[in-house]
């Protein structure tokens, strides 16, 4: 049996993803991020916990659709093709890690505010 394959449909919405999460990097990069240092030293691990909990809210139902969309996309495709379709993801697994590894000390906000990387415009 062979089932349908909405290709288009699939690009679509991994696209969409992709570009939604790139618009939530910017936009954390460039006005969260700076503004942590005027939450202050002694809220800060509260702020930083809500932060890291409430993130997450925001990022990983994207993240998720996005990475079916990318199974989804090779699936159907197969061969060659699937391989440019795995382009689109490994890009967002560069942007992501860049991010990640990037500003790690940045991301250790739940425990201790660091007056150095707090308040910089990471980009």
């Amino acid at each position: 049996m062979t089932v349908a394959c909405p290709i288009e449909w699939l690009l679509l919405l991994h696209a969409a993803m992709t570009l939604f999460m790139v618009g939530v990097i910017w936009f954390v990069q460039v006005v969260h991020y700076p503004l942590f240092s005027r939450v202050g030293e002694a809220a800060f691990p509260e702020y930083g916990r809500h932060h890291v909990r409430r993130t997450g809210w925001v990022v990983g139902l994207p993240m998720l659709v996005e990475l079916g969309a990318a199974i989804a996309i090779v699936w159907c495709l197969g061969g060659v093709l699937a391989w440019w379709g795995m382009g689109l993801p490994a890009a967002d697994r560069i942007r992501a890690n860049r991010t990640t590894v990037g500003f790690i000390p940045v991301h250790a906000i739940g425990r201790e505010f660091r007056s150095r990387f707090h308040g910089v415009n990471t980009v």
